[in-house]
């Protein structure tokens, strides 16, 4: 092994210059100086950073390891899409290897995140698609998710090791597989993995885990834990807890099984390294449950018990620490929808129909898992089962599902809202159940609705719903609206009780605009100021598709799919949120059809309204 030093990038601390001009040397040259004269104009010593690099599996290629600055540290994603990431303005200091060994970067005093990867395809960028490259970061039991390497003056921080890592992806030929009277189909269509499955819940659950077993242990590893859990510890806690306080979930506790069997027979190791331990049945119904986790930080926080009010110093730090920006707390979904119909969609294109548009954000791993395994999920119960065909467009390892259409044209989609959950229940079970169910048996918003408040179950965390069916011109009720919802209680929020207003549109994001928390309990949504009375300055999102949807008013302008889109577009680059949109949806519930685009790994496009939508029929997912 050796360290090409002429390739050795640092804005930390220049070791000699790059093969390119000598003006590029200049400028890093002149940032250093600023990094390193202290107020009293002194010039101070670097300090290093050190350890080892490994690459367990079997690609090769040159290793680049790049440390970036804590306040920089979300900046990852915007680095990952250069054409050099080790130039970027947002790294501090890279070294090349030319194979796996012991690295040592040069540094000005400060606290850094250490992330590498293999070039395999030596383009010098990070191939991300299909997990064509290894990547990795130093991670500690504590913290897997980069954490902090604090840098001292003339000290070395050694120890700093990475393990550089590909998920598996999915098998480019189709795979099938029987089970009882069900079955499985893994395939593809127009370059979309979809995964179809037939037969009981069990029996579906197990060709699930066989097709796609080695998926859903990399996504429980890389993204469950490294990112959603960020602790082995945290995890740990979260399952003891739903051990005890989720028995809503025991219907489904045999698909666990299931699943689980499935995917030892399918040849997956089910074994997770952070973890210690093989996964079982409670890991796969956490899974499935993974608001809970993802809510977690508000458990035992300043909100909780929720007859304690916090202070508003704690609150303001804990509210600070809910955006992925910055980088510690909770992962908190930030998703947005834009529906439509009626007067607004009288147009060549639609005639009148509906179209509901969705993004997904925030679930943003480091190894791009959300991404690369996004899964069309199309399910056929039993004929005699009462039960309807359903569409969920997922992850592996959901037997329960977050964005879903049924065979009537019900739509159903996951937005997550600020509210403290009832830790105190017995009964927790996760909204991809509540959906699930809703999708097997429900046609209209009402139904879904009734269908919900008659589970037997407790709602984990707060969660928007929005829900659209078909319209159909004169029809009695609104085909749209959204079920803003916590463990105690719940309002449905039809067009015209908030903006923008009209009988023919509605807007959704992370906010409650009707629901205020349930007596006694009012605190879970009031403690966290999930409720809000107006479009608030910082509801960046709403407020920008809410001045979009003016515009088209003003201008006379229909909606249709480039409509939604922009609308889509916009909400996905406020000032709220940028670059974190992993994958985003278009619902046609009149015709049966929808399209996925998703951030565009090849052209390295975050934000995935700005990729190809990929559209598909309902009926031609099916086998």
């Amino acid at each position: 092994m050796d360290i090409d030093s002429e390739a050795t990038h640092a804005r930390g601390l220049v070791l000699f210059p790059p093969r390119s001009s000598w003006i590029a040397f200049i400028v890093p040259a002149l940032m250093l100086l600023g990094l390193l004269i202290g107020c009293s104009g002194s010039l101070s010593a670097p300090g290093y950073i050190s350890g080892t690099v490994s690459v367990p599996g079997s690609q090769t290629g040159t290793i680049y390891v790049l440390a970036i600055p804590e306040a920089n540290k979300a900046k990852l994603r915007v680095v990952e899409t250069e054409a050099r990431p080790t130039q970027s303005a947002w790294v501090a200091a890279s070294v090349r290897l030319s194979e796996p060994g012991n690295y040592t970067l040069a540094l000005a005093p400060g606290s850094y995140a250490v992330w590498a990867w293999v070039d395999v395809n030596g383009d010098g960028g990070v191939n991300h698609a299909d997990y064509a490259e290894p990547t990795g970061w130093h991670q500690t039991a504590a913290n897997l998710h980069l954490p902090p390497v604090t840098v001292a003056e003339g000290k070395t921080t050694s120890g700093i090791d990475l393990t550089l890592t590909s998920p598996t992806p999915y098998p480019t030929a189709d795979r099938t597989v029987a089970n009882g009277t069900g079955g499985g189909k893994l395939t593809t269509i127009r370059g979309q993995k979809v995964l179809q499955l037939w037969g009981t819940p069990a029996e579906r659950a197990y060709c699930h885990g066989y097709l796609v077993g080695p998926q859903i242990v990399d996504f429980i590893n890389y993204v469950d834990l490294a990112y959603f859990a960020q602790s082995v510890s945290r995890y740990e806690e979260v399952l003891q807890y739903l051990q005890t306080h989720a028995a809503g979930n025991a219907p489904y506790a045999g698909e666990a099984d299931a699943m689980l069997q499935g995917m030892q027979d399918g040849g997956a190791n089910i074994t997770v390294a952070a973890l210690g331990r093989p996964l079982t049945r409670d890991d796969l119904i956490l899974h499935n449950n993974i608001a809970i986790l993802r809510f977690w930080v508000l458990h035992g926080s300043p909100f909780w018990p929720l007859a304690a009010a916090p202070s508003r110093t704690k609150s303001r730090f804990l509210l600070a620490s809910l955006s992925p920006e910055k980088g510690k707390g909770l992962n908190y979904r930030t998703c947005t929808s834009a529906v439509f119909w009626g007067d607004w969609t009288q147009n060549s294109e639609l005639n009148g129909a509906l179209i509901h548009g969705k993004n997904n954000d925030g679930e943003n791993d480091l190894h791009k898992m959300t991404v690369n395994s996004a899964l069309i999920i199309a399910t056929t119960p039993p004929a005699a089962s009462g039960k309807k065909k359903t569409v969920g467009i997922d992850w592996p390892g959901y037997y329960g599902t977050y964005h879903g259409m049924n065979e009537d044209g019900l739509v159903i989609q996951a937005q997550s809202s600020l509210s403290i959950s009832n830790w105190d229940a017995a009964n927790i079970l996760d909204y991809s159940l509540y959906y699930r169910e809703a999708l097997q048996a429900a046609s209209t918003v009402a139904g879904a609705v009734a269908l919900w408040g008659a589970l037997p179950a407790t709602r984990a965390v707060g969660f928007n719903t929005p829900v659209s069916t078909p319209y159909l011109a004169g029809q009695p009720s609104a085909p749209s609206s959204t079920y803003e919802a916590d463990s105690y209680g719940w309002a449905l929020r039809a067009p015209v009780d908030f903006a923008p207003g009209d009988a023919y549109s509605i807007l959704t994001t992370n906010n409650y605009y009707k629901y205020q928390g349930t007596p006694p309990n009012e605190r879970a949504v009031g403690n966290v100021h999930g409720y809000h009375a107006t479009v608030e300055p910082a509801d960046y999102r709403f407020r920008d598709m809410l001045n979009l949807v003016a515009q088209y008013r003003d201008q006379g302008r229909t909606v249709g799919t480039p409509e939604v889109i922009e609308l889509l577009r916009a909400a996905s680059t406020s000032k709220e949120y940028s670059g974190t949109t992993e994958f985003s949806l278009l619902w046609y519930p009149n015709s049966r059809e929808f399209a996925l685009a998703k951030e565009d790994l090849v052209q390295k496009v975050l934000d995935a309204p700005f990729t190809t939508y990929r559209r598909f029929t309902f009926a031609e997912v099916f086998p």
